[in-house]
């Protein structure tokens, strides 16, 4: 056999190959004996070629993987292949992971022997595993972070889920989410049973790869860690966080296809091995190599220009230059074109050596590392991302390994280990060296050892250094576990919780003082939140649960075990009516006809949402029966007495009156004389100053100026004459026509300076007669239509709308203008005796005043609206006789 396999290797072209493969490759007959091994699998293993040759298989292999070597090889049929990943024991008796390729060639007589070839993945399971170690700790981070969180309910519905869940699941709302049924979330309702199963026994699921339907009905690949809730009364709920994955498995199914592809049959071989010359270009290529380049088949790559095969054409005259200088090219990473034009990145070893001919040939070797590549990329990625949610929240963070040296921290743990220890912390330091010397070197080591033995705890701390006094902190000590579930470190979160202890301790204080007060009345007192649960309740309410119904009342009890909702249903109406934020008190007789006076008060939160009812309850039976006395005695009483009641509230009413009247003539009384004098004062003022002007020609300037305050004060008078009509004369109902009115009002305007500058409109459908004061009702309309002249904007096209309406028993005018309007605070003051809302105002104050008594004389309505810079809109309401 020895032979036969050495007559196939005699190839020197193929010999040549395997020589220089940079994969091992291996072969053993069926005794076990080994009769070839290549010089990369020696170089990697640390054996000669005579260390092995004719030595078993199982001396390259470790004790432990003998069993599971010897169960594949003896299922492994002639012709079959099977992939193997495994350590191969070296000769320094260290391990080296593998990934074989074994191929049962027993039945080929040329070869008549198991032929392996033998993949280094010694590093890439090493970055496999420090990824893992990362991912294991960027998971402990986003547990206490953000990560996909859930509650739900065995066999029923969630009752949680936060923002990270609702996106990977693609829901909009927690509300929507709970109209779905757990169950029909899973892809694989076998998995989902085999997770019911594991949680049945007790057991917490974690970091299960689980494929969920999303609401679109696409598939999410999530890692799932779920267990039931240890909480009173929660039995039945599960808490859950999951992981997104989905695009790590596409990953993962591309590099599982790659690896199919490199681990093809063509030479067993997964790397591209070719042969070349500077002058004539490719002349051999194996299967593989075609694959790699994408070509069909090995004729059509060897057809090729060798050019195309790189992306920059002028990089193969470097590498050969650098191969003639040199003699071997070892691991270099040039960037290769595929025949579709794609670019990919391969990792290439190659030799030079002539001919006997004196031709230049050179071979190598391809491997293409472009998912290696990105396999790296995703590792700088994630530790990115661990070092994004280390650094965003307000936390000290911090990540120790099993010796107590940093594997990662955030700034602000930096910056509080300068606060504290005065340290400069860095990577691989040791942190037993930063604390040395400090308070906390003798305990704080053991609480992390506690973490780095695999516990989990959360402890609360009182500390008081110089530079952070007197601060309460709450540190989470967590394990890091790789994928074998062996502890790699710990990771520890710090937060400041003194702000929050304070609090908590106000809050202990006031529900204490809120006991006490309770406490100190005789009312029965107690507050329910909306599930009708006891929260809170006074020593009085218990005695009477305790003397009516035998039930000693504790905290949590529920409201219906009280009062039953048949016997007690006014009072459940009653509580159901103040959990809609409604306060009242009511009487309510309980069925041993006890009469109680029961106030009922919301309880609110911070935020106004009624979380509760406070309801105070006393005992009202005696006070009762003693009023239906004092009653009985009082009708009498009063029957007696309401005529000289009836006297003594008439007497009252007049008094109030003319008090008010005497209030409102020292108002009119003071404001007159300073409305009279003011004028006349300033007609003084002008004659004097036209006294001492010598200039004669400003004489009419004087005149007219005196004219002015002159007619200001006829305008004062009127205004007087108007009021005084309004005071003292009666109603003289008489027969109006009230378009009428409006136009002669607008007749004895026409006077006004701004009159030509507004557009009146009148609308009248009705045009019969009604009986009311017509002289009163004419001052009304005058004083409202001299305002909208007065008072126009001249920025605008000023218009006047009045209509009028007749109903039944009533008008209804309506003055609508655009003119100035008046400020909103000014509103209720319009009808005030002497106001004026404006600057521009020059009246007499009374106009709106007069209007509003003369509306009240005609027992009428009148409601002003107003928007300063738009207008305003007056709505005046008369009733008349028929």
């Amino acid at each position: 056999m020895t032979a036969g396999i050495n007559t196939s290797l005699k190839s020197k072209a193929f010999q040549h190959l395997m020589e220089h493969a940079h994969e091992g490759v291996l072969c053993y007959k069926a005794d076990g004996k080994i009769v070839y091994v290549n010089p990369a699998l020696l170089k990697v293993v640390g054996y000669k070629r005579n260390d092995l040759i004719e030595k078993q298989i199982t001396k390259i292999l470790f004790e432990k993987d003998k069993d599971i070597w010897k169960f594949a090889v003896e299922k492994l049929k002639p012709g079959k292949s099977i992939i193997l990943s495994l350590k191969l024991k070296t000769k320094n008796n260290t391990e080296h992971w593998f990934e074989a390729n074994i191929t049962n060639k027993l039945n080929e007589k040329s070869v008549a022997a198991y032929v392996i070839n033998f993949k280094d993945v010694h590093l890439t399971r090493q970055n496999a595993t420090k990824e893992a170690d990362t991912s294991k700790l960027l998971e402990v981070i986003t547990q206490n972070v953000q990560d996909g969180i859930f509650v739900g309910m065995l066999g029923e519905q969630f009752i949680f889920a936060n923002d990270a869940f609702l996106k990977i699941s693609g829901y909009d709302s927690v509300e929507e989410l709970q109209k779905v049924q757990p169950r029909d979330l899973y892809v694989n309702d076998k998995i989902r049973l085999e997770i019911l199963t594991m949680m049945s026994q007790g057991k917490v699921v974690k970091n299960m790869e689980v494929a969920f339907y999303r609401k679109d009905k696409s598939i999410a690949w999530t890692r799932l860690t779920i267990g039931f809730l240890n909480a009173p009364g929660r039995e039945n709920q599960y808490i859950g966080t999951v992981q997104d994955i989905s695009e790590q498995r596409k990953s993962e199914q591309i590099i599982r296809e790659n690896q199919q592809l490199l681990s093809s049959i063509s030479n067993n071989i997964q790397e591209g091995f070719y042969r070349s010359s500077p002058s004539k270009g490719l002349v051999y290529a194996n299967k593989s190599f075609a694959k790699i380049f994408g070509y069909e088949t090995i004729e059509e790559v060897l057809k090729a220009q060798v050019s195309t095969f790189y992306k920059d054409p002028a990089e193969r005259e470097k590498l050969i230059a650098l191969e003639k200088e040199h003699g071997i090219i070892t691991n270099a990473e040039v960037q290769y074109r595929r025949k579709d034009g794609s670019i990919f990145i391969g990792s290439l070893n190659s030799t030079i050596f002539i001919q006997e001919d004196g031709e230049m040939l050179m071979d190598g070797v391809i491997r293409d590392i472009t998912q290696f590549k990105k396999r790296e990329e995703e590792v700088i990625r994630l530790s990115e991302n661990l070092r994004a949610i280390m650094e965003s929240t307000r936390e000290s963070i911090y990540a120790l390994d099993t010796h107590f040296r940093y594997m990662a921290f955030n700034k602000n743990h930096a910056e509080i280990m300068k606060l504290l220890y005065g340290a400069t912390i860095e990577i691989g330091g040791n942190f037993k060296d930063y604390v040395k010397g400090s308070v906390d070197e003798k305990w704080f080591p053991l609480e992390i050892q506690r973490a780095l033995n695999g516990e989990r705890l959360v402890k609360d701390y009182h500390v008081n250094y110089e530079g952070y006094p007197e601060r309460d902190i709450r540190i989470t000590f967590n394990p890091i576990v790789n994928a074998e579930n062996e502890v790699r470190g710990a990771a520890m979160f710090v937060v400041d919780v003194t702000m929050q202890k304070k609090v908590r301790a106000q809050a202990d204080k006031l529900l204490n003082n809120l006991s006490a007060l309770i406490d100190s009345t005789k009312d029965s007192v107690f507050s329910v939140d909306r599930d009708l649960k006891y929260l809170i309740f006074n020593q009085e309410h218990k005695r009477q649960i305790k003397v009516a119904t035998g039930i000693d009342l504790k905290e949590g009890e529920s409201l219906l075990t009280i009062y039953p909702i048949q016997t007690f249903q006014f009072f459940h109406q009653q509580l159901q009516l103040a959990l809609q934020s409604n306060q009242f008190t009511t009487e309510i007789t309980f069925p041993n006809q006890v009469i109680n006076e029961v106030s009922f008060n919301p309880v609110l939160n911070t935020t106004g949402e009624t979380i509760g009812v406070a309801v105070f309850i006393r005992d009202v039976s005696i006070r009762k029966r003693n009023e239906q006395k004092i009653k009985l005695l009082n009708d009498e009483l009063i029957n007696q007495n309401w005529k000289l009641e009836a006297r003594e509230e008439e007497l009252k009413l007049a008094l109030e009156e003319l008090s008010e009247r005497n209030f409102e003539l020292d108002q009119f009384m003071y404001k007159t004389s300073h409305d009279l004098r003011s004028p006349l004062s300033s007609v003084l003022g002008l004659i004097n100053l036209a006294k001492l002007d010598d200039d004669k020609n400003r004489l009419s300037d004087y005149l007219l100026k005196i004219e002015g305050r002159i007619r200001k004060l006829d305008e004062f008078v009127k205004s007087m004459l108007n009021y005084a009509r309004v005071s003292r004369s009666e109603v003289n109902n008489t027969q109006v026509f009230p378009e009428e009115i409006v136009n002669n009002c607008l007749r004895e305007l026409e006077y006004l300076e701004n009159f030509k500058q507004i557009q009146v409109n009148i609308n009248c459908p009705d045009k019969r007669a009604v009986q009311t004061d017509a002289t009163t009702l004419r001052l009304i309309i005058a004083n409202i239509v001299s305002n909208a002249f007065k008072y126009y904007n001249p920025r605008v096209s000023s218009f006047l709308n009045i209509s009028i309406v007749i109903n039944q028993s009533e008008i209804e005018f309506v003055f609508e203008d655009n003119g100035i309007g008046i400020h909103q605070e000014y509103l209720d003051k319009i009808f005030d005796m002497f106001f004026r809302a404006t600057e521009k105002s020059e009246g007499s104050g009374l106009g709106m005043y007069i209007v509003k008594q003369a509306v009240d004389k005609l027992k009428g309505k009148i409601n002003l609206q107003s928007e300063y810079g738009k207008g305003t809109t007056i709505t005046l309401i008369i009733p008349y006789h028929k």
